[in-house]
């Protein structure tokens, strides 16, 4: 059990270091009771909501500007359906809300300027498959992969603070594989994995600016770092309910907090 709280510890040492989520490679076998399906149910089904904070995406830009981008901030609120296959392999879909902020400084003309972009909290989707591949005792190793898409309004555009239009777009594309390990001990179990993933963004139909006429009507953005790592901790009595939360760092700075219910 001291093994266990020294791993919490961990993770909120870690909060202020810090990809999609990457979730517990146990997770298809955490829940083994739900409100009516038998235990040996073929296919079960949850729902849940997730929350994603990111602190820091770490992007670079191309077609248009270039260099890094300075600050990548994002905020999802999704509700998840599931569906479990015999404990071992799950297949899920979530819908909800996205909303991003970008601080990008570039030098125009020679003069250096900073443009912000504000998105709208808008609608966001993504899908995700996840499987425990290997069981020894309570240990056990699985896989994940996940997709997710959103293209949200701007709420408001900035260039050193003077509003310049509200015309652009955001296009935001991100797809992740990943590894963990994970051991189950008592109510708690805790995990660490690595993952490998992609963004592919852009923004467009940047509107006229007035003090910075060659900045670019539009630009893509991509990720600076692919590689990241996780850690977490799901908290269950193995009926009904489970509770988690990540951290992720090296690719990004983000935390998520899920909650699951199987029927």
């Amino acid at each position: 059990m001291k093994k266990v709280y020294f791993f919490l510890a961990a993770i909120v040492i870690s909060f202020q270091l810090q990809a999609l989520y990457q979730s517990n490679p146990m997770t298809p076998e955490i829940l083994d009771e739900g409100f009516f399906l038998p235990k040996d149910a073929f296919i079960a089904v949850k729902v849940g909501y997730q929350r994603d904070q990111v602190f820091d995406r770490k992007l670079k830009a191309n077609h248009g500007i270039s260099g890094n981008v300075s600050e990548t901030t994002q905020l999802y609120d999704q509700g998840v359906l599931i569906l479990n296959f015999m404990d071992r392999v799950e297949l899920l879909g979530s819908a909800g809300s996205m909303s991003v902020y970008i601080t990008d400084r570039q030098s125009v003309g020679g003069t250096l300027f900073q443009f912000d972009y504000q998105t709208r909290n808008e609608f966001t989707w993504g899908t995700a498959l996840r499987a425990a591949i290997i069981n020894w005792c309570n240990t056990t190793l699985g896989a994940s992969a996940s997709f997710q898409y959103a293209n949200p309004h701007m709420r408001w555009n900035t260039e050193d603070a003077i509003p310049f239009g509200d015309s652009a777009h955001l296009r935001w594309a991100e797809w992740q594989f990943g590894v963990a390990l994970a051991h189950h001990v008592d109510i708690f179990t805790p995990y660490i994995g690595v993952n490998y993933s992609k963004v592919q963004a852009s923004i467009y139909k940047i509107a006229n600016i007035p003090a910075a006429p060659l900045y670019p009507k539009s630009f893509k953005m991509h990720s600076r770092e692919h590689f990241g790592l996780a850690l977490g901790c799901d908290l269950s009595t193995g009926k009904i309910i489970d509770l988690g939360v990540e951290v992720r760092m090296i690719s990004e700075q983000a935390i998520t907090l899920k909650g699951d219910v199987k029927f």
